[in-house]
């Protein structure tokens, strides 16, 4: 058991080296990281950082040699299988890195775990019959509903009070959630504002039962309109 605890742990310390070498790697290539929020040891962030750029067909190779261990580490079945899923979705990315191509569906498949189906163009044409009888205005639906945002938005000078329009949204949602599960104790959202950030919003789990969320308030003041 004692063996099984020592090898899952190398395991698991050469699959976080490989996320960030492939990190990397993607940095380079498209401009946009791969690994967004690390909480492990700095030590093994800063080891990869070191080191020289590894090529993509050895990255190719460590995903495909650490998935061909995994079933050996003793990980619970539902861990097992998260792992795994993992690991497709970086040999995805190894291997588009190496100049392979993937269809939309595939790519969604390897990355996500998700299978899209084909939508029907009537589905699309009932959703633009149906604006076109609910949005107010004269010209085509892109100019009307511009228009329609434009006259709801949340005046600059009284973005003030978008946290209180933040708190009572996740109030209800909160006791939205809580008729058809039960939240954890303890569960708490903390909030952070910015204004003109690079993003619209984004939400970090930090780990017993806690996620910090940043928003951006600049796009809020329009993101939020509806609720105003």
């Amino acid at each position: 058991m004692k063996e099984t605890s020592r090898m899952s742990e190398i395991w698991l310390q050469e699959y976080i080296f490989l996320a960030f070498r492939l990190h990397k790697a993607a940095e380079t290539a498209y401009g946009s990281p791969f690994v967004e929020e690390y909480w492990g040891p700095p030590a093994w962030r800063e080891q990869v950082e070191t080191e020289p750029e590894m090529v993509a067909d050895d990255l190719v190779r460590q995903v495909i040699a650490l998935a061909d261990v995994l079933p050996a580490q003793g990980f619970a079945p539902n861990r097992m299988a998260y792992l795994g899923k993992h690991l497709r979705a970086m040999e995805t990315l190894a291997r588009k890195l190496c100049g392979e191509t993937f269809t939309l569906a595939e790519a969604a498949a390897r990355c996500l775990d998700i299978h899209p189906i084909w939508t029907s163009e009537a589905q699309f044409e009932e959703a633009h019959a149906l604006y076109e009888s609910v949005l107010p205005g004269m010209g085509n639906l892109a100019e009307r509903l511009q228009a329609y945002k434009a006259g709801v938005a949340c005046p600059p000078e009284q973005r003030n009070l978008i946290p209180a329009f933040v708190d009572l949204a996740f109030a209800e949602a909160r006791k939205r959630t809580n008729r058809l599960a039960e939240l954890p104790e303890g569960e708490t959202i903390d909030i952070e504002y910015l204004f003109e950030w690079e993003h619209e919003a984004a939400a970090y789990y930090r780990g017993h039962y806690l996620t910090h969320i940043v928003i951006n308030t600049a796009a809020a003041a329009t993101s939020l309109s509806p609720l105003i």
